[in-house]
């Protein structure tokens, strides 16, 4: 399963390859679980309201509660490292993700129960928010960090396929309370491979820093620009990939809808199975940053495709096909870009800051994929999914016509020019 390569030379041993393969093992069957879980509440929702603001409310949910604890998350994580969070965080997801299984079984499943156990999960992740990109860091091979990253991205697009796929089928034969149930169990895999990883990590991924430590690396005297770009870079792919809130009013209600979802929703992570792919053949070839400027063009040429698609000009099978031609290459973009991102993120952060930082980063799409979700809502309850759509589009494609002459996109390609900072040591993690 893994593709990216043997360790580097003379880099120290690759202590934890087995538990590389049974974490890219778990993470599948968890991801799976969520895919599943995704269709069902996107669909619950949308059925019970018609509303693609209040389904956007699942995102709000979902991103709340993380917002009001970074700097609790940042103490646990430098009080008790990354893989111990890790395996506290998933053991609570487990347990409290069966929650919907009882509201389910006992008739109590509503909207509101359903965004108040949304805001319940995202609460337990956002106790422990660094663990996954401190995890992640640690299990990644010597020198090969933006591999192992597309990888990771590569199985979760996978296990989102047929985790959304799959969730169709169930929801439409035996109801969404199997859903539940799997994604609860789907968790606990994840917690066995993080073992071995437990009081390994080095001294200095431990440094004691506040949180408030992280406006020093951004905007500080010692200040990372480039840095900066690639959260403001992020910020603005997450937003545009608010942009499947729109998918349950494409799908429609009643009988059969939950399968058409699928489809759609299957259609937007698909794209993701060729990042890794994609991503060893750019490495040292391309430039990031003309790969970065490359994805939102097609993001926005396939957003401008999908407001066509999504008008009432197509019959119901031929808009369902036209919105998966469009959405694919979306999907491909947003997460080939994302991936860049973060990859280019965990090599520039110096070890000390780390905890910090990958607090602040994962705090980035709890603001930016609600706030892109509601918007588009909002402009699609207001006036029509397609205008909505469309609008988009024409913001990104302006974006990139005049995006080579900005500051922020010259600062951006100065740091993606850079494959490993002076200050990186890959044999550290």
């Amino acid at each position: 399963m893994s593709t990216y390569g043997p360790p580097t030379p003379g880099r120290g041993d690759d202590r934890f390859a087995g538990a590389r393969r049974w974490w890219l093992r778990a993470m599948f069957i968890s991801v799976l679980g969520g895919g599943m879980v995704g269709l069902a509440n996107a669909h619950i929702v949308y059925d019970r309201t018609r509303s693609v603001a209040i389904t956007g409310l699942i995102a709000v949910c979902g991103s709340l509660p993380p917002l009001i604890l970074p700097a609790v998350s940042t103490t646990l994580a430098q009080r008790f490292g990354g893989p111990r969070t890790y395996i506290a965080r998933y053991v609570l997801s487990a347990v409290v993700a069966f929650v919907p299984v009882v509201l389910l079984a006992t008739g109590q499943l509503t909207t509101v129960t359903l965004l108040i156990w949304t805001a319940s999960m995202s609460a337990v992740a956002g106790l422990f928010l660094p663990s996954g990109s401190l995890v992640q860091r640690m299990l990644a091979p010597p020198g090969k960090l933006p591999e192992f990253t597309a990888a990771a991205g590569r199985n979760a697009a996978l296990a989102g396929v047929i985790g959304i796929l799959g969730g169709g089928v169930v929801y439409e034969t035996v109801g969404p309370i199997w859903i539940y149930t799997i994604n609860a169990i789907s968790f606990i895999p994840l917690v066995l491979p993080v073992f071995p990883l437990v009081g390994k990590a080095e001294p200095d991924e431990a440094a004691r820093r506040r949180f408030s430590s992280v406006w020093g690396l951004m905007y500080g005297p010692e200040a990372r620009p480039g840095l900066r770009a690639a959260c403001t870079f992020t910020i603005i792919s997450l937003a545009l990939g608010g942009y499947t809130v729109t998918l349950p009013a494409l799908a429609g209600t009643g009988k059969g809808t939950a399968g058409v979802l699928s489809l759609l929703q299957a259609a937007a992570v698909v794209g993701g199975l060729m990042t890794a792919a994609l991503t060893r053949r750019l490495h040292r070839r391309v430039p990031w940053g003309r790969v970065q400027r490359g994805c939102f063009l097609v993001i926005g040429v396939g957003l401008l495709v999908l407001a066509w698609a999504s008008g009432p000009s197509l019959g119901p099978s031929a808009t369902v096909l036209a919105c998966i031609i469009a959405i694919i290459p979306i999907g491909l973009a947003l997460k080939l870009d994302q991936t860049i991102l973060l990859a280019l993120v965990q090599i520039t952060i110096p070890a000390p800051s780390r905890a910090v930082f990958f607090t602040y980063y994962g705090l980035i799409p709890m603001v930016a994929i609600p706030l892109g979700q509601m918007t588009i809502g909002l402009i699609a309850d207001s006036l029509s999914v397609s205008v909505a759509l469309a609008i988009m589009a024409v913001l990104i494609l302006t974006l990139v016509a005049i995006g080579p002459r900005t500051p922020l996109r010259i600062t951006f390609d100065r740091l993606a020019s850079v494959d490993d900072p002076p200050e990186v040591r890959h044999g550290n993690h």
